[in-house]
């Protein structure tokens, strides 16, 4: 009989692309090394009464400011994600007060060990650092702390928790120097869990959306558009149908799901995006992509992006940096073998993990 895997990452409800593809990149990753992986609720799913709250207040907007906003709760965007939840085996038992019956517990990925994300809310914290169970068998599976140092009030709770764990990686280098600083331990850097797949295993969940056309460019911000990037896609319009993942106004594409988010890439001919996870996948599917400045309420958000960018060689695809870029281009032979390495490295790591136990 398989051994059972609890894993606890971020449940979003609200439907984060990128939270749902790297929460099923960890469920395909403890499958393909033999375990009976799982993904452990921690925050119900909407329910039918808050989506229609949703719809009735968009519609409001509409009518009063004359004025779309994106709708993350429309009733056909949360279809997508809920059926995209078939792949991650969900378990509830954790929210319910059920008894849990597991050989192992994995936290990550995802910014699970943000700090912010504790302030208002203790189930988070101990969900998060597994202290729901007395269990031997930790591993953290490329977490993020998203910060480059814990506040002082939190490190000695941050110290404790962190010992529990067997085997302890992450996902930054602000990570392993926090880890290291709270409990002399030397954690394994590790990228994203979504990197550690192949294209096939990627297309094999994909789905494509009604009524898309053949050659057109993909667009994916999670922020407002930058003046460089509406220039840019003002300019291909002239010339190419232009798909707008999260715009209200599309039709097509906007409220696509996880699933379709991955077709989508898969057959652009070009992605324009602030997003990580696009950027991961522009790349996996070896696709040509620009990356833009992502900035929200003024803060620079691009560390992720250009740690990225610099560790499988490709800078010359951000938009504001000054290596020349021929934007259709898309020779990513160099980057793909730094990617055999990293994926190594990680499956290294989780080997040892599991036969430590």
């Amino acid at each position: 009989m398989k051994k059972k895997i609890g894993i606890v990452t971020i449940f979003d409800s609200s439907g984060n692309i990128g939270n749902k593809l790297q929460n099923y990149a960890v469920i395909k990753t403890y499958d393909k090394l033999g375990y009976d992986s799982h993904t452990l609720a921690t925050e119900y799913n909407v329910n039918i009464k808050y989506i229609l709250k949703c719809a009735i207040l968009n519609w409001a907007r509409v009518i009063i400011k004359h004025k779309r906003l994106f709708n993350p709760y429309s009733l056909k965007r949360v279809s997508k994600f809920r059926k995209f939840d078939n792949w991650l085996n969900v378990d509830y038992s954790l929210l319910n007060g059920e008894t849990l019956d597991y050989d192992c517990y994995s936290v990550g990925s995802d910014q699970v060990w943000n700090p912010n994300f504790y302030k208002y809310d203790e189930r988070r914290k101990n969900y998060y650092f597994l202290t729901f169970t007395d269990c031997k068998r930790k591993i953290a599976f490329s977490p993020s702390f998203s910060v480059n140092s814990i506040p002082v009030e939190w490190e000695r709770w941050f110290s404790d928790k962190l010992n529990t764990f067997s085997a302890l990686s992450v996902r930054e280098e602000a990570g392993v120097a926090i880890i290291k600083k709270l409990t002399g331990k030397d954690a394994t850097l590790l990228v994203d869990p979504t990197l550690l797949l192949s294209c096939e295993d990627w297309r094999s969940i994909s789905n494509k959306p009604n009524k898309v056309k053949r050659k057109y460019v993909l667009t994916y911000f999670l922020s407002p558009k930058c003046d460089e990037a509406r220039e840019k896609v003002d300019e291909l319009k002239k010339e190419m149908t232009i798909y707008e993942i999260l715009n209200p106004v599309d039709k097509v594409v906007g409220d696509a799901g996880p699933a379709e988010f991955l077709w989508l890439i898969d057959h652009a001919e070009l992605i324009l995006t602030d997003s990580f996870h696009a950027c991961v996948f522009s790349f996996l599917f070896n696709k040509p992509f620009i990356v833009y400045d992502r900035r929200w309420n003024g803060k620079n958000m691009n560390s992720r992006l250009e740690t990225l960018l610099s560790k499988f060689h490709l800078e010359r695809k951000y938009a504001s940096g000054d290596l020349e870029n021929d934007i259709w281009e898309h020779d990513y032979e160099e980057g793909y073998q730094q990617l055999k390495l990293e994926q190594k490295k990680a499956f290294d790591y989780l080997e040892s993990a599991l036969e430590n136990q």
